[in-house]
């Protein structure tokens, strides 16, 4: 999990559904959205900001996506284990 830098937003990673999606902090009843589900996704775990991007780790595609501010994929790195 991760909250946008002005904390109106949740950010989470489920490897359930192979996606991450955002919750709304000011309206908190209201159904999260989907901000990324890429093909690539295994697992996605780990969540953080390099700038105003977000990084998703995901240990089953042994890869680090980073993704732009409306969720589409900037870049692809290994990840080292």
């Amino acid at each position: 999990m991760k909250l946008s830098a002005d904390g109106s937003q949740l950010f989470v990673a489920d490897d359930v559904s192979r996606d991450v999606v955002i919750f709304s902090m000011a309206q908190p009843k209201s159904a999260p959205r989907v901000f990324a589900k890429l093909p690539q996704f295994r697992s996605p775990s780990g969540l953080a900001w390099v700038g105003d991007r977000l990084a998703v780790s995901d240990d089953g595609a042994r890869k680090l996506f980073i993704l732009s501010k409306n969720g589409s994929l900037e870049a692809t790195l290994p990840a080292d284990h």
